[in-house]
């Protein structure tokens, strides 16, 4: 596993039914390790939200650090979305 992401790229694709969310990097890097247990599990994304990472960035930019969002920031983005998609 050594997939190179750049900030606000996709580096994982969740589909639902007919449609299908990409999900953007935090961090620009390398990914230096993937979540098996959500590869066999997808569902766990959605029952243990906090307990279920997808994947682990060797990050390259300190910088980009100061930009990342809290969850109740991301909880929200995701709602609108969903709202707005009619989930």
């Amino acid at each position: 596993m050594s997939a190179q992401v750049e900030f606000d790229g996709n580096f994982a694709v969740i589909e639902s039914g007919k449609k299908a969310f990409a999900f953007p990097s935090p961090l620009s890097g390398k990914i230096v390790d993937s979540n098996k247990l959500l590869e066999e599990n997808p569902s766990l994304i959605v029952s243990k939200p906090y307990e279920s990472w997808i994947v682990k960035i060797k990050g390259e930019n300190r910088e980009e650090l100061k930009r990342l969002k809290k969850a109740e920031e991301i909880v929200e983005r995701i709602r609108a979305v969903i709202i707005k998609e009619k989930i």
